[in-house]
This record gives C-alpha cells, structure tokens and sequence, in this order.
C-alpha cells in the first residue's frame, strides 16, 4: 500500500512519514515502501540511519 500511495503523492511526502514509523514497521512492508528509493537512501533506511 505505501508503495502505491508513494507513487501519487510523490517521494517527499513518503520519506516524512517513513521518518516518523520506519522503526516500527515489518522489515518486508518497509523494503516494498523504499523499493522505488537510491540505493544509498534504501541502505539508510535498513540499517536504521535515518
């Protein structure tokens, strides 16, 4: 679902909610929601650099 709503609202607006709940959320929800994102920001992402 993030995947698709990331689509229409940009990835912008994706990335302050991701900074806000990425901690929480299942490593496969998170992975499908970044898929989209560079390499570098996606490693960030799952290393929990954010």
């Amino acid at each position: 679902m993030l995947r698709e709503v990331g689509k229409r609202v940009g990835e912008e607006v994706e990335k302050t909610f991701l900074k806000r709940h990425y901690r929480a959320m299942p490593r496969t929800m998170l992975c499908c929601a970044i898929e989209r994102f560079a390499e570098t920001k996606r490693r960030q992402y799952l290393r929990g650099e954010i």
